[in-house]
């Protein structure tokens, strides 16, 4: 059974959407891990990914290949993250037409969008 994984991408967007992937350091500048970036290691082909950016829904992607660990594959991050993490490879699908929060069905204001069973969140 495939899994759908929400992604919340900031700089790394127009990078790692054309590029095919998505990259998560392994452990945060305090050395300690984060549990949402050690997730990637849970992603594999055939998962859905969907990428949400500058506060839209920017793009759908097929998961192509499982989690590696890498160094970071964007030069012009510099010392934003540790050099070290998780890369997956995606086939992505960019959006004709942006979704935002607030116009994906079921969603509460002010909450996640959408739990571990992958219903909307509730406050």
């Amino acid at each position: 059974m495939s899994s759908v994984w929400w992604v919340n991408q900031g700089i790394t967007y127009n990078r790692a959407v054309p590029g095919g992937y998505l990259w998560a350091p392994s452990e945060a500048s305090n050395g300690r891990p984060m549990s949402h970036w050690e997730t990637m290691r849970e992603v594999q082909p055939g998962d859905t990914v969907i990428h949400y950016a500058n506060s839209n829904v920017r793009a759908l992607s097929t998961v192509t290949a499982a989690a590696t660990q890498t160094t970071q594959p964007d030069p012009t991050l510099g010392s934003v993250w540790a050099d070290n993490g998780y890369l997956v490879r995606v086939a992505p699908v960019v959006l004709d037409q942006h979704v935002p929060l607030d116009q994906l069905p079921g969603r509460v204001p002010d909450a996640g969008p959408f739990d571990r069973n992958g219903e909307p969140a509730r406050v």
